[in-house]
């Protein structure tokens, strides 16, 4: 029976079939990567390549994934340097072995010869923290332009061939907790062309360094250190270190400085017994850039008698020279006249 409209009418009491639907055709099987990137994870495995921690870096970097890269114990063997990027946060496991449970250690693999670390230009608002680098044939830790809440502390560089840690550019403020650096073949610390920025140290220690313990060079009048505190100490021919070469003949290098102003806050000074003395200084200027504009306050000690070193604080173009006894304990300036 049909309706005014056209349409059937009363009750359908039979089984409905509908017309199958078509079969969707699968999906290819993607060719698996020969070469996969890993996303950032939240811990590295021990024995990890730099491409495993370099790849995590990177994409840390580039994504709004966790910037947190937490790095394993243990030695990392390095065949290219590790790039930091802005906004991504290096955290180890400790700079140094302790209570039988190592570390986060970088190693130079058989012919690289570069940083171990390094930045990319204008590092800001990263950190590294907690982890050492070793026997690097370069320096240990190279960054560049450091600033804006970017941060370095609790990290180690042992003998590397150049500087354990060099800091160079105009970043502005340069901000560092505590640093051990021991047995690099040029300075510990170097602070490297900072002019017109802001650099605060919190704490330096080290030892046997073959330039200096902290070289500070280059820059301009606009420039302005922080070093809070700092530990050095020369050791060699002694029973307990019989086959290490003193280290640091200056303990604080200015190099063509001209006219920062240097903050060297407290300073501990330990000469060990037999180590020849030093002809270099605690504190010393070369170059011909104009002086800084310094103050210090330094203890000395001295297992091998009196001197250790030459000078305590010696300007070469300016032909000034302190002796050591005068600088000890007491306030050193020259920001007017040098005065003890």
């Amino acid at each position: 029976m049909q309706d005014l409209d056209g349409q059937l009418s009363g009750h359908f009491t039979g089984t409905f079939i509908p017309d199958p639907a078509p079969v969707p055709e699968p999906d290819p099987v993607p060719e698996p990567d020969p070469d996969p990137e890993p996303e950032p994870g939240p811990v590295l495995e021990p024995g990890s390549t730099h491409r495993d921690i370099q790849v995590r870096v990177d994409a840390a970097g580039r994504s709004s994934a966790d910037g947190v890269i937490h790095l394993p114990h243990g030695p990392l063997v390095m065949d290219d340097t590790l790039l930091g990027h802005p906004g991504v946060h290096l955290l180890g496991r400790g700079s140094h072995n302790t209570n039988g449970r190592p570390g986060t250690s970088f190693h130079p693999a058989p012919g690289f010869d570069g940083p171990l670390i390094g930045t990319t230009d204008f590092w800001h608002h990263a950190s590294m923290r907690d982890f050492r680098v070793m026997g690097g044939r370069s320096h240990g830790f190279v960054i560049d332009q450091m600033g804006e809440n970017a941060y370095l502390d609790g990290l180690g560089a042992y003998a590397c061939a150049g500087d354990g840690a060099l800091i160079k550019g105009r970043g502005t403020p340069v901000t560092i907790g505590r640093l051990s650096l021991h047995g690099n073949g040029l300075a510990g610390l170097h602070l490297d062309g900072q002019h017109l920025t802001m650099a605060q140290v919190q704490y330096v220690a080290g030892d046997n360094n073959v330039e200096a313990l902290i070289t500070i060079s280059g820059g301009s009048k606009g420039g302005n250190i922080q070093i809070l505190a700092w530990k050095s100490e020369r050791w060699g021919g002694t029973e307990n270190h019989p086959n290490v070469t003193p280290g640091h003949p200056d303990v604080i290098l200015l190099k063509d400085v001209n006219g920062q102003m240097i903050t060297l806050g407290q300073g501990r000074v330990f000469v060990g017994g037999g180590v020849p003395n030093s002809p270099g200084s605690i504190i010393h200027q070369v170059g011909p850039g104009g002086p800084a504009l310094f103050e210090a306050r330094v203890t000395y000690f001295s297992a091998s008698g009196p001197g250790g070193y030459a000078h305590g604080y010696r300007d070469e173009r300016n032909d000034i020279s302190v002796p050591v006894e005068d600088m000890v304990r007491r306030r050193v300036t020259n920001i007017e006249t040098l005065r003890v």
